[in-house]
């Protein structure tokens, strides 16, 4: 019964998606069935975190990632702290847990071959291919964010005094200039029109508002 309060209170006052809450949901039976087969008990309120160290090291020899793992304990300690929050327990089990620690990822950057290679491509007569050469222009020329170009709209681009006004972090607004010299920035407002002309014939429920239309590129083109 627990379990269920548990994930009503993730989606009815957190919100949670569906998806989020049923990983959850997941994540806390398979430890329940583990202390069934392991210990021959299911309730999750008597727990020791022994019991729980011993799943970790299986869930480690069945070959999950420290990440795959730590995801599953975040669940649990969830549930605990659910718990606790309902006055149903005292005190987690988990209140000295430390993650299993993560590998970083190398995030290898494109070389300047590689963009040069993309810039220095020929979209004309392919609205499709200008399109998206603009995008890659303006985040590598620009260095705006993805979200900040996402966000960007009709109105904050002057072709006149050549600036885009972005909105950054904590609603910042910052001016910065457009790559005027790169193939596709003369053609931008033609771009900017049939963009929004394309969008609005394919996606009249999705879009709202014309402006937005960078938006509708992120959902309707994986960059």
């Amino acid at each position: 019964m627990s379990i269920q309060s548990f994930t009503d209170f993730l989606s009815l006052e957190k919100k949670y998606a569906d998806n989020t809450v049923l990983a959850y949901r997941k994540d806390i039976e398979v430890f329940q069935s583990f202390l069934g087969k392991e210990y021959g008990v299911s309730e999750l309120k008597t727990v020791h975190y022994n019991q729980i160290r011993r799943w970790i090291t299986i869930l480690v020899d069945q070959g999950l990632s420290n990440r795959s793992v730590n995801r599953k304990i975040s669940s649990l300690n969830s549930y605990y702290k659910f718990l606790i929050k309902t006055a149903q327990l005292k005190t987690s089990p988990l209140a000295k847990h430390k993650a299993l620690k993560i590998q970083k990822k190398l995030h290898i950057p494109f070389s300047e071959n590689e963009i040069a290679a993309v810039l220095n491509t020929d979209p004309r007569g392919h609205f499709e291919a200008t399109r998206n050469s603009l995008i890659i222009e303006l985040l590598y020329s620009t260095g705006m964010r993805r979200t900040e170009l996402i966000q960007l709209k009709l109105r904050d681009i002057d072709f006149d005094q050549h600036q885009i006004k972005v909105l950054g972090k904590r609603n910042k607004e910052r001016y910065i200039p457009p790559p005027m010299k790169t193939k596709t920035y003369k053609y931008a407002p033609i771009i900017l029109f049939y963009t929004i002309t394309w969008i609005s014939r394919g996606f009249p429920k999705v879009l709202k508002k014309p402006e937005n239309f960078f938006q509708v590129f992120f959902m309707c083109y994986n960059l």
